[in-house]
């Protein structure tokens, strides 16, 4: 049975939170998956909508503000307390912020805040900027970048230098002969007469010279604009 792709394989825009919505550069609609322009975490809104098929559960009543939720209480057998699952929201209500499974009205003035997706987070001691995770034994060394940013040289930067490739996949620079997955896919636009041609309203993809080094390249760069291939 052949398998039909419908998720943009590593999509800088992610589904916590707005499922049923529309993301920065792919959908958490479920008409998405006909579309074929899905976030690569989809499968979260697939999961969560399973859980909910049947609303009538606690989660709900100790979580008003909740849309989706992510765990809830079982009923089966109430004296036994180790079927007891605490509750934890999915998805907020519109206008509500979600912070570690719980909606608040707004986010504390020292969190950091994910503004497309309304997620607050903790503010991390990290002293690295755009740094999602930091080493525990060191605030100044980075692990892990933000998504949409790359890990070169313990920075975490919007596209990397030239000569190296971004990775959507490690979300790092890469150096030859490693292999990157500099693009976007799948993408709905090609690079056929668009050499040069940068991301408008009508592109979801890149066929400008520096899409190597910021990973938003059309599947068929180098089909047609091999010249641009800094990689031999």
């Amino acid at each position: 049975m052949m398998q039909i792709a419908y998720v943009k394989s590593f999509s800088v825009g992610s589904c916590k939170n707005i499922c049923g919505k529309v993301g920065i550069d792919c959908s958490c609609t479920q008409t998405c998956i006909q579309e074929g322009n899905c976030c690569a975490d989809y499968n979260y809104c697939e999961n969560l909508n399973k859980i909910n098929q049947n609303r009538n559960h606690e989660c709900y009543e100790g979580n008003p503000r909740c849309d989706l939720c992510e765990n809830f209480v079982r009923k089966n057998d109430p004296t036994d307390v180790s079927k007891i699952i605490p509750y934890k929201c999915g998805k907020c209500r519109e206008g509500y912020f979600l912070k570690y499974g719980e909606c608040k009205d707004k986010c504390d003035s020292s969190d950091k805040v994910i503004s497309p997706n309304q997620i607050c987070f903790d503010t991390m001691s990290c002293l690295v900027d755009n740094c999602a995770q930091c080493a525990q034994e060191n605030s100044a060394v980075c692990r892990i970048c933000e998504n949409g940013t790359y890990l070169h040289n313990n920075q975490c930067l919007k596209e990397c230098p030239y000569g190296l490739r971004a990775d959507r996949i490690s979300w790092t620079c890469l150096e030859p002969p490693l292999n990157a997955w500099y693009w976007i896919w799948p993408s709905k636009s090609g690079c056929r007469l668009r050499c040069g041609r940068r991301i408008d309203f009508e592109m979801d993809c890149s066929c400008a010279e520096d899409c190597f080094s910021k990973g938003n390249c059309c599947a068929d760069v180098e089909d047609y604009c091999p010249q641009f291939s800094t990689w031999k």
